[in-house]
């Protein structure tokens, strides 16, 4: 993309690095990102106040640790005995994304690394791996903050029966704004452990196909398109999203949007995936392995050993 880009005028520093970065292999770019969806925290006001962990800002009473965590969760536990402290799914993508962003919080390695797309190397950390497992699992089980088998923690939050939701992405911010009586907080995924990092889990990304039968002119004209595309980021921000443009993020009309500001900011470190050839088969391979812990089926240490194996035996196919 680097010489149409440069011909046109769309300059890649002008975007979130973070994000960009996503798009570059060997010092080139093979994309332009519009933006990132990462995890949030989302909190109903009303409710958190009759809890008793709000201040008198409107502000929630926590400290950002792990057992400041779960303590702001028991005691919405003790208040408000017949509401939801924290709504999540105990199996598929949900409960991964939570263990991936505190997994990364934890300072884990990336998952993959090395190699060329179609070869990396697993440099999966096992032991914060199994860390991160029995934190999330405990939320479940130890704890009992979340109730097993939710059947639409969507709608649990939009209707009143849940306090937080900590695993919604921020596309559900367009959808509770226009929930009529929902008073609510969005907020970046707390950081309770040493690094910041939240689940990421891509960007919306605009890539031009080789074409055999083109014009540079018509080429020159998609790169063109995509920079219209990204300029106009705040018109994408209103699901949710946050701009992949520096600039548009900035700017007073994306500031103006109710709640996107108030966790724009979390882009710069979203954990997004490694670049490999194996994102999408990686993803079923760490749900399929981790429900068995949120479940507790099986341990934490045998479901990470297995996970770990079973993603050696993806990238050797």
């Amino acid at each position: 993309m680097d010489d149409f880009a440069e011909e046109v005028g769309l300059d890649f520093n002008e975007f979130t690095k973070n994000l960009v970065e996503g798009t570059n292999l060997n010092g080139k770019h093979y994309g332009v990102p519009i933006d990132t969806h990462p995890f949030i925290m989302y909190v109903n006001n009303d409710l958190a106040a009759q809890a008793g962990v709000l201040d008198e800002n409107g502000n929630i009473i926590m400290e950002e640790t792990p057992e400041g965590y779960i303590d702001f969760l028991l005691k919405i536990k003790k208040a408000l005995p017949d509401k939801i402290p924290l709504a999540i799914s105990n199996a598929g993508a949900d409960p991964f994304r939570m263990w991936w962003a505190f997994y990364f919080q934890m300072g884990g390695s990336p998952i993959y690394s090395g190699g060329d797309l179609s070869s990396p190397d697993v440099t999966i950390d096992r032991e914060i791996a199994i860390k991160a497992a029995n934190y999330v699992r405990s939320l479940f089980h130890e704890h009992e903050i979340v109730p097993l088998n939710l059947a639409d923690f969507y709608q649990d939050f939009q209707t009143g029966r849940a306090v937080t939701m900590t695993t919604g992405g921020v596309w559900a911010t367009g959808i509770w704004e226009t929930t009529e009586g929902l008073d609510f907080t969005a907020l970046p995924l707390p950081n309770l452990f040493e690094q910041k990092a939240t689940w990421g889990g891509d960007s919306h990304t605009l890539i031009m196909p080789i074409k055999e039968n083109t014009t540079r002119e018509k080429q020159l004209a998609v790169v063109k398109f995509m920079d219209f595309v990204t300029d106009r980021g705040v018109d994408w921000a209103e699901a949710g999203h946050i701009p992949a443009k520096k600039s548009v993020v900035e700017s007073q009309e994306f500031q103006d949007l109710p709640y996107r500001s108030d966790y724009a900011k979390v882009a710069e470190y979203v954990a997004l995936p490694n670049k490999t050839a194996y994102g999408d088969m990686s993803k079923r391979v760490f749900e399929q392995n981790l429900d068995l812990a949120w479940t507790n089926r099986e341990s934490t240490e045998k479901v990470i050993d297995t996970l770990i194996k079973d993603l050696e035996n993806l990238v050797k196919k």
